[in-house]
């Protein structure tokens, strides 16, 4: 008898403590989609993260982080990892971080009609209620899509079966990190689009000492121009909808935590006739 006594608090234990897991989580998969023309923009591997509002990019008109001069510049995601892995920020606002950050860099280059997606179990009524992303867009020296307000995707409202969605990018969004003057001589990503020059490695155009500011006639800055100048698929600015979509879906939990569920459901069960055996 006190064998079984024993076992059935550890049960309840158990009970409780997957019961308080499963009240904030839920399992989001979130696709990103380049709907840029064929033979437009590519975005480096894009960087996402789910946070409580306390992690923040960029201001317009201030000067960009080192972190995101490495993804500006060379599409180097490791630095921007770093500071939200610890809990940090690139721009000083007042909302802490309390509970665990849970962020991805999606593989490869992201090429027009591509599409990369992932899913991930967050908690999205509190520590990963918000969505926030990052990437380069080829070509350019520093050019790059995020979202400078940690609070524009909340995520809150998700329940299973519901999704929202928005678009990156859209006409007069690109960002210049002024980080790095405009020249297709060290621009990354020319041989994507048959353009002469470019990179051979990372940081190597001259510093430009700017802040950031929206993009408003790609390409016209730059100090030079390739033969036969930019093709019109490259003018992210006439994109209507931007260069990616990007889908948020909630969708039930993975098959271990929705058991975990049912072994819930059967341990109350046997509790009760235990009761009233």
């Amino acid at each position: 008898m006190r064998i079984k006594t024993l076992l059935s608090g550890a049960a309840v234990a158990a009970v409780i403590s997957i019961a308080a897991a499963q009240a904030s989580a839920i399992s989001l998969k979130v696709t990103i989609t380049n709907i840029a023309p064929t033979g437009g923009v590519y975005l480096t591997p894009v960087w996402i993260g789910f946070h409580n509002g306390s992690f923040d990019s960029y201001d317009g008109g201030t000067a960009s982080a080192a972190e995101l001069e490495a993804l500006a510049e060379d599409g180097n995601t490791g630095p921007i990892s770093g500071v939200f892995a610890s809990g940090g920020t690139l721009v000083t606002i007042g909302t802490a971080q309390t509970g665990t950050r849970v962020q991805t860099t999606f593989g490869g280059l992201l090429a027009p009609g591509a599409s990369v997606m992932g899913t991930f179990n967050v908690d999205n009524t509190g520590a990963n209620q918000y969505f926030s992303y990052a990437s380069m867009v080829l070509p350019s020296s520093d050019y790059y899509v995020a979202n400078g307000n940690p609070l524009a995707h909340d995520l809150s409202g998700l329940t299973v079966g519901s999704s929202t969605s928005f678009f990156i990018g859209a006409p007069g969004t690109v960002n210049d990190a002024g980080t790095e003057v405009n020249n297709f001589a060290t621009s990354a990503g020319n041989g994507l689009f048959g353009i002469a020059g470019g990179q051979s490695g990372a940081n190597q155009g001259a510093n430009e000492g700017g802040v950031n500011t929206n993009v408003t006639s790609p390409f016209a800055s730059f100090l030079n121009q390739p033969i036969g100048g930019v093709a019109p698929e490259l003018n992210f600015n006439n994109f209507q909808n931007g260069i990616a979509h990007v889908d948020v879906e909630a969708v039930p939990l993975p098959a271990p935590i929705a058991m975990m569920g049912a072994v819930m459901v059967g341990a109350g069960l046997f509790a009760r006739r235990r009761n009233k055996a």
